[in-house]
């Protein structure tokens, strides 16, 4: 704590209201946190106990690493330099990541990694190709116009890229197959997770019960919000009333969202 207050007294806090961010929420009127300050403190700490020359984020870090820097100077006489990449965000410019509930795990299967991107805003296939594939850069200017003329495709081919970069092309042909065959022609996958009946709690538990104890919902609440949004059926028999009782039967198959499906054994 000794050592953050010491560094803590090379900062100000007109070098913390310049950063645009800080700025933007005064003018409107909203609060800034005061661990928000003391987190490019920290970032500086970090940056002297590692001993750094050079320091890598994303643009949206700038500040943090770089505000430093006459800290650093003063104490180890180096010129950290910061190297910043460009950041991914989506259609509302939010960045993609878990602290805004967006991420994309690229260690998820290759069908619900390639159903994840295909997920993104059209908006959001340019930067990707940009910034994630290895696609060349010579071709981007076609893959631009492919996405005014045919959106789908496109993404398709960028979901197909991204999969078989981090999971080989053999498993990048079975995940689009997978999203073509469930998704585009809503066929039942030939592939699909078992639940044994005996491991329900209630003999004709009502779906919202059914769907969080098969796996399909995390919740109730998220079993109930798929219902209203007409994403469940069972033998490809939609189900609309989130109180309906359900007589579990033998290779009943039910489906939750466009790509999860349970078969009942």
């Amino acid at each position: 704590l000794e050592e953050t207050l010491q560094l803590a007294m090379g900062f100000t806090v007109q070098q913390m209201i310049e950063r645009e961010m800080f700025q933007r929420r005064l003018k409107e009127n909203k609060p800034i946190s005061l661990h928000e300050f003391l987190y490019p403190v920290l970032v500086t700490k970090d940056a002297l106990a590692m001993d750094v020359d050079i320091e890598m984020g994303g643009f949206d870090q700038l500040f943090n690493m770089s505000v430093g820097r006459h800290v650093i100077k003063s104490v180890s006489g180096k010129d950290k330099l910061a190297v910043t990449t460009p950041i991914l965000a989506d259609a509302n410019g939010v960045k993609i990541g878990k602290t805004a509930g967006n991420a994309i795990n690229i260690a998820n299967p290759p069908e619900q990694l390639f159903g994840q991107i295909m997920s993104l805003p059209d908006e959001a296939i340019m930067p990707c190709f940009k910034l994630i594939t290895l696609v060349p850069t010579s071709t981007l200017t076609d893959i631009e116009q492919q996405i005014q003329n045919n959106p789908m495709e496109t993404k398709k081919e960028l979901a197909w890229e991204i999969v078989k970069m981090v999971q080989g092309e053999e498993k990048a042909d079975f995940a689009k197959d997978y999203f073509e065959k469930t998704v585009q022609s809503r066929a039942v996958p030939e592939e699909i997770a078992t639940f044994e009946i005996s491991k329900l709690s209630q003999t004709e538990p009502d779906i919202v019960t059914l769907l969080v104890e098969t796996g399909l919902a995390p919740s109730k609440s998220h079993g109930r919000r798929l219902i209203e949004q007409g994403a469940v059926e069972i033998d490809n028999q939609a189900i609309s009333d989130p109180n309906k009782l359900i007589v579990p039967q033998p290779n009943q198959i039910i489906r939750a969202g466009k790509r999860n499906y349970r078969k009942l054994i």
